[in-house]
């Protein structure tokens, strides 16, 4: 479960017969060079921690020397725009004790997150000890969902290699790291997939039924899929239905638009007769349950 990686690779999401929530990449790659990160990016909040640094991460780049090849990340601290070194940008300075973290605006369950090593950290300086670094996950309560930590030798790696973090579980709010890489420790790349209970591929934030049980699971329609009558009858998260001759109805509808609740959870939430148990949720009972939500 735990990589050390010379190239960020994305973690691939299981094939489920539900739709899966795609990982929200946070890149900065081309971004302005001293943007706060807040402002860049509103779904999470990064902060600095331990280094008493007064001001919000920002975009700093390494200069490679190619003007064509700039890799940014983000850096804290009070020095990250002052050119150091070979004319390097990193978190040196007064800022090479600081960590990160993050707030999220709704719970997920993932983060996947990319250090990067930078070009004073190459092969050939002094010895010292291995350095370890990490990441812990945690609830709303403060208690710790997951950690994961690399343990490196001390500025031994190559530059432009990556130490790549991942922790995983129910109900994330916050992360944040702990222990230096000693050399830098800008982040590259921050990846995280909001959570989704019942893993029908709409996220708690937004569902409605966010414990559903599938129609599928739930024996709807019981006799049969009626003319007009709507239900997900193959758990693909998009509502099957018979045509009647003709034009019909030329409607569809899925688990987003419903905001992730199946006929079943419409039948019980509107208290619906067994007529739609036993054939499907009729089309009025979809366009009132759908112009209900907020």
């Amino acid at each position: 479960m735990r990589y050390l990686l010379s190239l960020f690779t994305a973690a691939v999401l299981a094939l489920t017969a539900t739709p899966a929530i795609a990982q929200t990449l946070i890149g900065f790659e081309g971004v302005t060079e001293g943007t706060p990160i807040t402002d860049y990016y509103s779904g999470l909040t990064f902060y600095l921690a331990g280094d008493g640094a007064s001001r919000d991460p920002v975009i700093a780049v390494e200069n490679t020397g190619d003007p064509a090849n700039r890799f940014a990340y983000i850096a804290g601290g009070t020095d990250d725009l002052t050119p150091h070194g070979a004319a390097l940008l990193s978190d040196g300075g007064t800022s090479d004790s600081s960590h990160y973290g993050a707030y999220f605006d709704a719970a997920v369950s993932e983060v996947t997150l990319q250090f990067m090593d930078f070009g004073d950290c190459v092969a050939g300086k002094p010895t010292g000890a291995d350095i370890t670094v990490g990441l812990t996950a945690f609830n709303g309560l403060g208690g710790v969902v997951d950690s994961d930590s690399i343990t490196v030798p001390y500025r031994s790696l190559p530059d432009g290699s990556s130490l790549t973090l991942h922790v995983e579980g129910s109900g994330i709010v916050q992360v944040e790291t702990w222990g230096d890489p000693d050399c830098g420790n800008g982040i590259d790349e921050f990846r995280f997939v909001l959570e989704d209970s019942d893993d029908d591929g709409v996220p708690d934030a937004e569902d409605a039924c966010p414990d559903s049980m599938t129609d599928v699971d739930a024996g709807v329609p019981s006799v049969r899929l009626g003319t007009n009558r709507w239900a997900d009858t193959d758990d693909d998260g998009v509502f099957e239905t018979k045509a009647p001759k003709g034009n019909g109805p030329q409607l569809s509808f899925d688990l987003e638009d419903t905001a992730g609740c199946y006929c079943a959870d419409i039948i019980a939430a509107m208290e619906l007769g067994a007529g739609h148990t036993k054939f499907g949720c009729s089309i009025s009972a979809m366009q009132d349950w759908i112009g209900q939500l907020p």
